[in-house]
């Protein structure tokens, strides 16, 4: 099978069945599908295995309000899960650069170099049900949740244990599997 129409089904694959396994070998880039566009698609894979608490706001609004901070590519390939569903929700994206609106925020995605943003960005986000995703060497280290990591050409991912347990979220026994995890 030609590498265009290999990645053409692997997306498909991930973004209507949802198999957190076509993920781990998924190709990072590809001819026709930007890295951050597959970034954007397993986001919506990891908001669909994740469970906020039963009285979150999105339960009764039925929105999930993803943040993304990032460069205008980042943006652009997130603008393309705008008002996708995960369960009864649609999820919301929208641009977010400052670390004092962190509180319109359900998920959080940080791509970008800036090590003080990143840490605003987090601190912010402690003790709150925020899913917090990204993309940057070091996310899970700093109390970030799940940190996606290009290696070998492929994208994976590893999820901090206890940065999870600390905002009242459950992320599903699958993803754990898929994932390499960490304690801090």
């Amino acid at each position: 099978m030609e590498s265009t129409q290999l990645n053409k089904v692997l997306i498909i694959l991930l973004i209507i069945t949802g198999p957190m396994t076509a993920v781990l070998s998924a190709p990072a880039s590809a001819a026709g599908i930007s890295e951050y566009a597959l970034k954007a698609a397993l986001t919506l894979n990891f908001i669909r295995f994740t469970n906020w608490p039963a009285d979150h706001i999105s339960t009764q609004t039925g929105k999930l309000r993803l943040c993304v901070s990032g460069d205008e590519y980042v943006q652009k390939a997130f603008r393309k899960i705008d008002k996708k569903s995960s369960g009864k929700r649609v999820l919301r994206v929208n641009s977010i650069q400052n670390p004092l609106y962190i509180g319109r925020c359900d998920v959080l995605f940080y791509s970008g170099k800036n090590r003080s943003l990143l840490a605003r960005m987090l601190s912010a986000t402690q003790g709150r049900p925020v899913l917090t995703i990204g993309d940057v060497r070091g996310f899970t280290d700093s109390g970030g949740i799940i940190n996606m990591i290009r290696s070998n050409k492929k994208i994976r991912f590893e999820i901090n244990q206890g940065s999870l347990n600390k905002t009242g979220l459950t992320v599903s026994s699958k993803l754990l599997k898929l994932s390499k995890i960490r304690k801090r």
